[in-house]
């Protein structure tokens, strides 16, 4: 919505230049204040979705560690590759993929 008034706005202000008409006192003190509006609620959709991203990586984190503490020994059992495999398979989940999805929440909600 804001950026339709905005374009209104530069409508009338380059009408008036062009037709050489006074421009009326509100006008630009309008735009300026749409204009300032506008980039204070996009500032703020950003830090909004920001602390959203920080909280759903907090929460997968505590949800990923809170499984893999009720993991029974055994499943680190078998041979030293399958363990390394399933170390670094963990790793991977708990550190890069949390990661990835705080970056995704954060991008996919931004206008």
């Amino acid at each position: 919505m804001s950026n339709v008034i905005q374009i209104v706005l530069i409508g009338q202000i380059v009408d008036r230049l062009l037709a050489q008409i006074p421009q009326p006192g509100w006008l630009l003190p309008a735009f300026a204040f749409i204009l300032l509006t506008r980039a204070a609620l996009v500032w703020w959709g950003r830090l909004a979705s920001h602390k959203a991203a920080a909280a759903t990586k907090l929460a997968l984190r505590d949800r990923l560690y809170a499984h893999l503490v009720k993991l029974d020994p055994d499943f680190m059992s078998g041979s030293l590759s399958q363990r390394e495999a399933r170390t670094g398979a963990l790793v991977n989940t708990a550190v890069d993929g949390v990661e990835n999805r705080e970056v995704q929440s954060t991008h996919s909600y931004s206008p």
